[in-house]
C-alpha cells in the first residue's frame, strides 16, 4: 500500500507485493516505485493536484484558485470528482472535461 495523507485528503494505492519508493520526478508527475525483482513501476501523482486537494478543505479558495491553472488537464476530472464529493458541485462543474458530467 502506498499512503499519502494530509489534513482532509487522503490518497491510496493498493499494490499486490510488497514494492520500495524510488523517488518522485516533478517534472514527469510521477513516484518510481521497485519491488524485490527490481522491476521498476512509475505511478501518475500531480503534486499540484494534492496541494489543490489541500487547500479546498482548509478553506483556501484563494489559494486553491492560484494553483488550478497548473494541475495537468488530464487530472481535472479527478480534481471535479473531489469537489463534487465535498459538495462544492458548482466549480466541479467548471473544472470538469468530461461532457456527462
Amino acid at each position: 500500500m502506498f499512503l499519502i495523507s494530509r489534513p482532509s485528503c487522503s490518497l491510496y494505492i493498493f499494490f499486490h507485493r510488497p514494492l520500495y519508493i524510488l523517488g518522485y520526478a516533478p517534472a514527469h508527475n510521477r513516484v518510481y516505485l521497485a519491488d524485490k525483482g527490481i522491476s521498476i513501476y512509475a505511478h501518475s501523482l500531480s503534486l499540484n493536484a494534492i496541494e489543490y486537494q489541500t487547500a479546498v478543505p482548509c478553506g483556501s479558495m484563494d489559494v486553491a484558485g492560484e494553483i488550478l491553472p497548473s494541475i495537468p488537464h488530464e487530472q481535472l476530472n479527478k480534481v471535479a470528482r473531489f469537489l463534487g464529493a465535498r459538495d462544492l458541485k458548482e466549480f466541479a462543474m467548471q473544472i470538469t472535461t468530461d461532457p456527462q458530467s
